[in-house]
């Protein structure tokens, strides 16, 4: 039986599909870090940070099925962006926690802000994997549409 060698492009697919599921998962996680707050931004930041990982689920999807330059670049724009919300994200909730003393870090901040941490690592796996299957040295680096 032969064995089948699977591609960088399918586990990039993969670990953005996970990160997306993984995130709508926890979501009440989230959510019960954030009611303890004061900050409202904190709650924007969570929802657009949760939004661009689904999306970037598409783009996931969306790689596996072609392989383009086009959608490699959309999809280090979504993962930018998610990034940059999940900084914000942690930067504000540990921003609260500095501001008022009767905040403390609690087992389900941390919790949620290690989800947030695992995510942002496995987007960033993917997209090397994703890059590294887009750049191979046979192929010719032109942009398809």
């Amino acid at each position: 039986m032969k064995k089948m060698k699977t591609s960088k492009g399918v586990w990039a697919s993969r670990m953005l599909l996970f990160s997306g599921l993984f995130q709508m998962i926890v979501i009440t996680t989230h959510i019960n870090m954030i009611t303890g707050l004061y900050s409202t931004i904190i709650g924007f930041y969570m929802f657009a940070f949760v939004l661009f990982t689904i999306i970037n689920i598409l783009n996931g999807v969306n790689y596996a099925a072609k392989k383009s330059v086009a959608t490699l670049v959309t999809t280090y724009i979504v993962s930018l962006v998610q990034m940059g919300f999940a900084f914000l994200f942690v930067k504000e909730t540990l921003n609260e926690v500095a501001l008022y003393p009767e905040i403390t870090i609690t087992k389900n901040m941390m919790t949620s802000l290690s989800f947030v941490g695992v995510s942002v690592g496995l987007t960033v796996l993917a997209l090397v994997l994703a890059t590294l299957y887009n750049f191979k040295k046979d192929q010719d680096i032109s942009i398809y549409f």
